[in-house]
């Protein structure tokens, strides 16, 4: 009763995102076992009775190892993995032994925690509704067997039915909020990728012209020297201008570079 399909991806590929914290890790599985004392009542019902020891023990086993397998599976769903649905078919087989051996003790309140654990941990829609309506023909047919009374026949049914169903919708909004998340992500990601190209064109555009105004500049500034009589002072300052023009020319080439890049 908490949060993919057996690989941990969303069916068109996006990823369920798991716990952010360790606290919110054991709140997942607190909330998970807190559900589990339900099953109480089948547990006490076995020492209502004059039941040997080994009968006790053996049905209290089932009880127990239901209950861990089911607090590893369930909270743990946003990080599932291929042993999910091996772990599911076990909660059935366990849940089945339980209600053919120990039918009278109230059995069959397994299959609450069997519909919530399918309709959550299958993910295929298709197949997670016809585990959950499978969980529900068990539930019918093991109570037919045990012969529980009409009342908590009733009122389990409707348990077994709305969780298992509430669970494959629980599953879909958070499949979606994981898709929003990411579409969110991929908008800012473009939004930021966009500005760095308007960023880029703006220095182009403002630093491009200047730097090739200077180069004109002083490429012309070097022909008009060049006309003027010799001397050390005049080839000086026409070696210090073609310098000014390379570097110019240079840094422009790199601007160039960099926002093509």
């Amino acid at each position: 009763m908490d949060r993919t399909d057996a690989g941990g991806k969303l069916p068109h590929g996006g990823v369920v995102a798991g716990y952010r914290s360790r606290g919110a890790r054991i709140a997942g599985i607190v909330f998970t076992g807190v559900w589990l004392f339900y099953l109480i009542g089948p547990a006490v019902n076995l020492f209502s009775r004059h039941y040997s020891s080994l009968y006790i023990a053996v049905g209290l086993t089932i009880i127990v190892a239901f209950s861990v397998l089911y607090l590893v599976l369930v909270p743990n769903w946003p990080m599932s993995s291929r042993y999910t649905l091996p772990g599911l078919a076990v909660l059935a087989l366990l849940a089945t032994a339980d209600c053919v051996f120990y039918g009278g003790t109230g059995a069959v309140a397994l299959w609450i925690f069997m519909s919530s654990a399918s309709g959550l941990l299958v993910a295929s829609r298709p197949w997670a509704a016809r585990a959950v309506a499978g969980c529900i023909a068990c539930f019918v047919i093991f109570s037919a067997t045990t012969h529980i009374s009409t009342t908590s026949f009733l009122g389990n049914l409707l348990t077994v039915v709305f969780i298992g169903f509430a669970m494959i919708g629980l599953r879909k909004q958070f499949e979606l909020t994981a898709e929003l998340t990411m579409a969110r992500d991929q908008v800012a990601q473009l939004a930021a990728s966009e500005e760095r190209l308007r960023l880029a064109r703006d220095m182009h555009d403002l630093t491009g012209q200047s730097l090739s105004i200077i180069t004109l500049k002083s490429e012309l500034a070097a022909r008009l020297l060049g006309r003027l009589p010799g001397s050390a002072e005049r080839d000086r300052v026409q070696d210090e201008i073609e310098q000014v023009a390379a570097v110019s020319r240079q840094t422009l080439r790199d601007i160039r570079e960099a926002i093509s890049g």
